[in-house]
């Protein structure tokens, strides 16, 4: 089960985006074999966004990154039930600062392997 490492590989966002670009789509693709790989694997996607904007309209947009990713997964034939979303906002920022640098690091959506008991 080493390879699930690659499930929680972050994905990117554009400004103001939550649509997933071609290097997002490709780390889904990884995620989509290896959760058909495990089945009973479960997967949890948190979206983030930069500073900018009011909180309401990050956790939104949030919501808004971790329903893409879940979506994706969903439309490649992963159960919808292995897979819980939630918004982080702007409150857990992985780059501190307000530059371009870390505000691109800081708009994403974070994944978390759930690996049941046997």
């Amino acid at each position: 089960m080493a390879d699930l490492n690659h499930a929680q590989r972050t994905i990117f966002f554009a400004y103001n985006s939550a649509t997933l670009d071609k290097t997002a789509t490709s780390a889904m693709d990884d995620k989509v074999r290896l959760l058909e790989k495990y089945p009973r694997v479960r997967i949890a996607i948190a979206g983030n966004c930069d500073s900018r904007g009011t909180e309401a309209y990050n956790m939104d947009l949030g919501d808004k990154r971790a329903a893409a990713a879940r979506d994706y997964l969903v439309s490649h034939g992963i159960d919808a039930g292995r897979i819980d979303v939630s918004s982080n906002g702007s409150s857990k920022p992985v780059a501190k600062g307000d530059t371009e640098a870390a505000w691109t690091k800081n708009r994403n959506a974070q994944f978390s392997v759930i690996i049941p008991k046997p």
